[in-house]
């Protein structure tokens, strides 16, 4: 809370192991201190079902934040969507836009990217590439999350940190220490 207290843009990634809460934490964040007082300015982006192999894995992160945005802002937003749709280059160029639509139309909001690990390249993958780094279809999306986060609220969970992230913008989770785990499973 003190990364993010009595500021209006900010961007801060949780990372770490599998397992150990991320999701939780963030979600806990999100619905106690992030946006308590009104839920709905909660834009909650999940990559976990995306499915990294296909040709622009990114359309569906779009199609999510196009019926959000539905949801939350109404009937212009069909027509506000069609319009910065037409006008983008790329599906990452359509994210970041339809995002800072919303963001502006929706004072307070918070975009929270869930397991972007899984457009990350993973210590099981066959691909080449340093561990964390983007998928190529994906390679623009950590950048614009950097850049949303600084006229926005921003929150993003995933198992590995990527380059260029100032470290006070990231919170890694430990594993658990060995007492803790026996009260978990007690």
């Amino acid at each position: 809370r003190r990364r993010t207290k009595d500021r209006d843009a900010w961007f801060v990634l949780i990372h770490g192991l599998g397992g150990l809460g991320k999701t939780s934490l963030a979600t806990h964040l999100l619905q106690t201190a992030f946006t308590k007082s009104a839920p709905e300015n909660a834009l909650v982006v999940r990559c976990d079902g995306i499915d990294a192999a296909v040709a622009d894995p990114l359309a569906a992160l779009v199609a999510q934040v196009r019926a959000r945005g539905a949801v939350v802002d109404g009937a212009g937003w069909e027509e506000a969507t069609t319009k910065l749709l037409g006008d983008s280059r790329s599906s990452v160029d359509a994210f970041e836009k339809l995002v800072s639509a919303l963001a502006a139309r929706r004072p307070g909001l918070v975009l929270y990217v869930d397991n972007a690990e899984t457009l990350q390249v993973g210590a099981k993958d066959d691909t080449a590439g340093q561990l964390g780094a983007w998928i190529p279809a994906a390679e623009a999306l950590g950048a614009t999350l950097v850049r949303l986060g600084e006229t926005m609220r921003v929150l993003v969970t995933s198992r590995y940190r990527w380059d260029g992230l100032d470290p006070d913008d990231c919170i890694h989770l430990d594993s658990m220490r060995a007492p803790d785990m026996l009260r978990l499973v007690e």
